[in-house]
């Protein structure tokens, strides 16, 4: 059985530049016309942006968690990408030649020279004979992020950039930030229905991307 999800309409979802343009309406600022424009203020308010949304996702949270992915070795070796920020404990069913369940301790992401490589604890060693069945963490593109995501990341940066170019705070931005903050997190409960499916393979179905 899996999780049903709303429609976004993706015309209506910002892109990156039009959220720092956001975050710099905030605080008076006069809008970009690229995200590259080299003005001091557009490069910090899109400083504080990339570092909150940096944050946020490391977090890790439902729409950037990814359950019971295969990982399989190649030449002994089980290379991790760049896009995955960590990995948690792995889940599935019981069958010969897979390594399922084992906790996220047994496991850790080092490099093998310059290869981002799986690391067994366990066993202090590179070398996987079978497939490893993981939980984890992506960077997800900005602009690939749900709305209500990009939502929480463009208030939380604007209520920083605002204290950081005016000296003060906005109570109007951080009322803003606080009720995307609340959405968010109400979002993330209703995608994940984390109190009826706690099993990743009864919640199969992810968010298209």
């Amino acid at each position: 059985m899996g999780v049903l999800y709303p429609t976004h309409n993706m015309a209506a979802e910002a892109t990156e530049l039009e959220c720092l343009n956001r975050i710099l309406a905030g605080a008076l600022s006069h809008p970009a016309t690229a995200t590259s424009d080299n003005r001091p203020d557009v490069q910090s308010a899109l400083r504080i942006l990339q570092e909150t949304d940096r944050d946020i996702q490391t977090q890790g949270h439902f729409f950037n968690t990814y359950y019971g992915e295969t990982f399989s070795p190649a030449a002994d070796r089980i290379t991790i990408d760049a896009a995955i920020i960590s990995i948690q404990e792995g889940s599935g069913w019981d069958e010969p030649g897979v390594e399922y369940g084992v906790p996220e301790a047994s496991y850790s992401i080092r490099y093998d020279g310059a290869t981002r490589s799986l690391f067994n604890n366990i066993t202090n060693s590179f070398v996987f004979a079978n497939d490893v069945v993981l939980n984890v963490v992506r960077r997800i593109d900005f602009e690939k992020l749900p709305q209500y995501v990009r939502e929480y990341i463009t208030n939380r940066a604007a209520a920083e950039f605002y204290e950081l170019a005016r000296g003060m705070r906005s109570a109007r931005l951080e009322e803003r930030e606080q009720s995307s903050r609340a959405s968010f997190h109400q979002q993330e409960m209703e995608i994940g229905d984390f109190n009826q499916f706690r099993n990743p393979y009864d919640a199969w179905v992810r968010y298209n991307r």
